[in-house]
């Protein structure tokens, strides 16, 4: 008579616990990611996930509920970081791109669920033994899927890699260097699963299991959960050893001026427009930064600093040479608009200039332009959809890593987007950069966390590679980002200002350099025998009761 209601309250618990896990995951890692930046909820956010897994995984249809409970999680962690999006794609844009970054979690919570709790046993008291196959594949999957939803589709997205939670000085930042972002990921990973571990092995104990002789419950619980909690003191103390000592400048150094010169205003003159008023800005704060501290070595003028071909609009032309008089002949790095080899096409590029006639000395063309934001794909089928009129030209894409000559330094020219690839600036410093510089336009995203998103990518990177990075934005945020990570300069959002600085070169580089894409591919590689090992576990190797013991309980 009673069990109805009882196995009502029974699954009613059950969604609150789920509810709770999901909720709690997603919104730990969304926390741990600038704006609040709670780096230290990056070492534990996987574990709401990992033990949100494990409740799944020991009822009916393992896959479909572990998915759509990890979906959730995964919304609530991309929806708020990606909310900036919504400035420039229309409030279509928004859903459209939480949804598909949260598909990777809610992968990540179905996967987990299926592999279920393989290897994991009791022993005579009660207490956990083995299992340490489980944190594995929960490091090794959750990597494996950061790395395939920073390649595909459409080149990738890499916003909310767990190694970003680590940008602002996090203990286990220094991995980067010898084994790069997604090494961070796996650290961070490891360690919420070994969290996540002992308050599983600790609970089974208290709830099941028998004290020993001349013990207490308490003790017996600490018992349980060492094991797991001593793994995180292990890794805490490895991150500090992998990581190393970033390689020793040259000597020489680089003065260089970057100029941070439109307000966002566009001058009501006749005949202005946002083109005209931004070089215009460049131009009247590049004569400040001159008055100021004389002409630097190198000066670089952001992406979008010149906003259309000056072949083809002489007032730009005609601005461009007034700064090259105002620096003495350069050189000038400067972002620039060219156009492209057909109608409706252009090029987002960043050219040396120098003396006065306005020669395109050297030039690094943007190689990862922004899918639908500067481009869009398929536009033939595509063209129809309203929101995508909002980009009517298709910005082409670079094929050639840049290391640009100017002044005493070699500069490893990115351009906005091109930051987040990790491959992008290996192939820099491959093609010889002592010293990397980012140019960058986030003024159609307002005063959101963006800006801070975008240098975080940044800190990560002049970890990775040993080089101080220049993040040089047209309206904010600027930054000087030393190969510690560290933030020595910055500025604001929608102010003219110059960041002023002599940047040491260097040349030696680091393990990741060197080590590349090896860990995610590590990653890839045990997850997929993870999953083979699960698919020959359901076909029947090994049916008594000796091999249920060994693959585990609860296999969903």
């Amino acid at each position: 008579m009673t069990s109805g209601p009882v196995v009502g309250r029974a699954t009613a618990r059950t969604r609150a616990r789920r509810l709770a896990l999901a909720l709690g995951g997603g919104l730990a890692l969304y926390a741990a990611h600038p704006p609040l930046e709670l780096g230290w909820l990056g070492l534990v956010a996987v574990a709401p996930l990992a033990a949100l897994a494990r409740d799944v995984g020991r009822g009916p249809r393992p896959l479909r509920t572990g998915f759509g409970w990890g979906l959730l999680a995964g919304l609530a962690f991309f929806g708020p970081l990606v909310e900036w999006i919504r400035f420039i794609g229309e409030w279509v844009a928004w859903p459209l791109l939480a949804t598909s970054q949260a598909l990777a979690v809610g992968a990540f919570v179905a996967g987990l669920a299926w592999w279920g709790e393989r290897g994991e046993a009791t022993d005579r008291r009660g207490r956990l033994v083995s299992g340490w196959w489980r944190p594995a594949m929960v490091t090794a999957w959750w990597v494996a899927l950061e790395l395939m939803r920073s390649h595909a589709p459409l080149g990738g997205f890499p916003w909310g890699v767990l190694g970003y939670t680590q940008a602002d000085g996090g203990p286990v930042l220094q991995v980067a260097r010898t084994l790069g972002v997604l090494g961070v990921s796996a650290w961070c990973a490891a360690i919420g699963s070994c969290v996540e571990e002992a308050v599983h092995r600790a609970r089974t104990a208290l709830v099941g299991g028998i004290p020993a002789e001349g013990s207490g419950r308490a003790q017996m619980v600490f018992d349980a959960g060492g094991v797991p909690l001593g793994a995180v003191l292990v890794l805490l103390v490895t991150a500090v050893l992998v990581g190393g000592d970033p390689p020793e400048p040259t000597g020489q150094v680089v003065d260089v001026g970057a100029v941070q010169g439109f307000d966002g205003v566009v001058s009501p003159a006749p005949g202005s427009n946002r083109a005209l008023s931004t070089a215009d800005g460049m131009l009247e704060t590049t004569a400040r930064m001159v008055a100021e501290g004389g002409v630097p070595d190198v000066t670089v003028w952001p992406e979008s600093a010149i906003d259309a071909d000056t072949d083809r609009v002489p007032e730009l032309a005609q601005t461009l040479r007034a700064g090259l008089a105002l620096l003495d002949g350069g050189p000038l790095l400067a972002g620039m608009v060219a156009d492209g080899p057909r109608p409706g096409t252009s090029y987002n590029q960043l050219t040396r200039f120098s003396g006065d006639d306005l020669e395109r000395e050297a030039t690094y063309v943007k190689r990862r332009p922004v899918p639908f934001g500067e481009y869009v794909p398929y536009r033939r089928y595509l063209d129809w959809f309203p929101p995508l009129r909002r980009t009517p030209v298709d910005r082409l894409a670079g094929d050639e890593a840049v290391a640009m000559a100017a002044g005493p330094a070699r500069f490893g020219a990115l351009i906005c987007y091109d930051i987040a690839y990790r491959s992008m600036v290996r192939d820099a410093v491959a093609a010889g950069a002592d010293v990397l510089l980012v140019v960058t336009n986030n003024s159609s995203y307002g005063v959101t966390a963006m800006s801070d998103q975008h240098i975080a990518f940044s800190r990560l990177r002049a970890v990775e590679t040993g080089r101080h990075v220049l993040h040089a934005a047209l309206t904010g945020v600027s930054a000087v980002i030393d190969p510690e990570g560290r933030v020595t300069q910055r500025t604001g959002h929608f102010q003219q200002s110059v960041v002023r600085v002599e940047l040491p070169l260097v040349e030696d580089t680091t393990p990741a350099q060197a080590l590349g894409g090896l860990v995610g591919w590590l990653a890839v590689a045990l997850a997929a025998a993870g999953a083979l090992t699960r698919l020959m576990g359901e076909r029947g190797v090994g049916r008594g009761p000796a091999a249920r013991m060994a693959w585990g309980r609860g296999a969903g």
